[in-house]
């Protein structure tokens, strides 16, 4: 069995606070262990609006992969990224 990491990733998203939920719900519905998700308006392009949103989580490196294709099939997530 894999011992856990902690994995850190950015999803941009769009669809404003609703986008932000969606991720939210994924990560409840398929119980990842959370340790803290934050959210922030970001801009890069200057014209719309998107929510840059933080997630923390313990999961092993194939959980860490699944997650990040679960969250790309959501149709608000325009991409996912991991943090060194």
């Amino acid at each position: 069995m894999q011992s856990p990491i902690v994995l850190r990733q950015t999803v941009l998203l769009g669809d404003g606070l609703t986008g932000v939920n969606r991720v939210i719900s994924l990560l409840r519905q398929r119980r990842y262990d959370v340790r803290s998700v934050a959210a922030e308006v970001a801009r890069p392009d200057g014209h719309e609006v998107t929510w840059l949103t933080f997630v923390i989580s313990a999961c092993t490196e194939a959980d860490a992969a699944l997650l990040a294709e679960r969250l790309l099939r959501l149709p608000t997530v325009l991409c996912v990224s991991e943090i060194q």
